[in-house]
């Protein structure tokens, strides 16, 4: 049985309010026969929870929101979701909620709800504001940053925790020190730092924005000494990939993933109730059935699922003599046509090649 479950949900399925130019959402959403599920109903999110809680009738079930944008499935929908889910729950279960939003339309009404029941709120902010604002802008063209800080600002005053995602792009990975100022400025002590994807079939490399491995990895060493600089002066940056390669390091198994080497299912939950093994490839050669008809291990067993999960073809043989591979088990399947890209080269290398020293040597003091 059970003691963990996990759902990830799109309310609003592709739906946006912003038109980032890199958005791989967008990109995998346009490779589908049916772009957008629009916006779920109260059927299929009442679904989703008796799902849930039929697969882990005890323990602890996450539901985390993405999009496209969550919030555009209205207030509406999240207060009604929480109810229901907890009118539906035994003793015996309890819930964890995270969202991950662009911050557009976070105001005192979201604040309440997400304070009102413990959500962790990851906001998408790209550091430098000319960076983000080239990248992030509405569907209006204009500017965004102003207004997602707004938002952030909201969730200080709320007490609501939340974490910084930031997608390093050519324009950010050259200025580590600015974006690190920029971080330490406004008090954000939790920071995801996520490389820039590559289009499903590779055809946007060539766009202003795209990343290059070796300025990938140089950005991540200099930022690794910076956040080194501060954690030997007592200030600890949750940075979440070194969070887990301490924790490697030490001899734990990572959290995140794409760190162990493997798929597993995240039973991404569309609009209309359909259920995909990952965020990065909600496409349809990958549906595993839907929660009107299936259960979730129904759905875990299916042919599609199977399919992803023993699928490791884009695993590189160069990873098999890599001296650091157990702390990296051959990265993200979706990241690794951006790994080797390069002949005889690898950033993932290069990086944990300079960090681990120094990694080894924190997970060993905290023994």
């Amino acid at each position: 049985m059970r003691k963990n479950f996990h759902v990830l949900v799109k309310p609003a399925s592709s739906l946006c309010n912003m038109n980032c130019k890199y958005c791989f959402y967008d990109d995998v959403s346009n490779k589908r026969k049916i772009k957008s599920y629009g916006i779920m109903s109260q059927d299929t999110s009442h679904k989703v929870i008796d799902r849930a809680l039929q697969a882990c009738p005890e323990g602890e079930i996450t539901f985390s929101f993405q999009g496209g944008e969550p919030t555009l499935a209205t207030l509406d929908f999240f207060l009604d979701f929480t109810e229901y889910a907890q009118q539906a729950k035994t003793e015996k279960v309890k819930y964890m909620y995270s969202i991950q939003t662009n911050g557009l339309l976070i105001d005192k009404a979201w604040c309440r709800l997400f304070k009102k029941h413990d959500f962790l709120v990851g906001v998408s902010l790209d550091g430098l504001k000319e960076a983000h604002d080239t990248l992030r802008k509405d569907y209006f063209q204009k500017d965004t940053f102003n207004r997602v800080m707004n938002g952030i600002n909201l969730l200080k005053k709320y007490e609501v925790p939340f974490n910084i995602l930031t997608v390093a792009t050519k324009y950010n990975v050259r200025h580590p020190q600015k974006l690190w100022n920029i971080y330490e400025k406004n008090g954000f002590d939790y920071i995801q730092l996520i490389p820039c994807l590559s289009s499903l079939d590779n055809t946007n490399c060539n766009q202003p924005y795209a990343l290059e491995p070796k300025a990938y990895a140089d950005f991540l060493k200099t930022f690794f000494d910076i956040w080194l600089q501060k954690y030997l002066q007592g200030k600890y940056v949750s940075i979440r990939v070194f969070d887990n390669l301490v924790k490697m390091c030490a001899g734990y198994p990572p959290e995140q993933c794409g760190m162990t080497g493997f798929c597993q299912a995240q039973f991404v939950t569309e609009a209309d109730g359909s259920v995909y093994p990952c965020d990065f490839y909600v496409l349809d050669d990958f549906n595993g059935g839907n929660v009107h008809e299936q259960d979730f291990d129904s759905i875990l067993n299916s042919d599609n699922f199977k399919k992803f999960l023993k699928d490791n073809s884009s695993y590189n043989l160069i990873c098999n003599n890599c001296e650091v591979k157990d702390y990296c088990n051959g990265g993200c399947r979706r990241y690794r046509y951006f790994y080797f890209q390069t002949n005889d080269y690898c950033p993932q290398k290069d990086f944990l090649t300079h960090a681990l020293p120094a990694l080894k040597k924190i997970a060993a003091s905290l023994r």
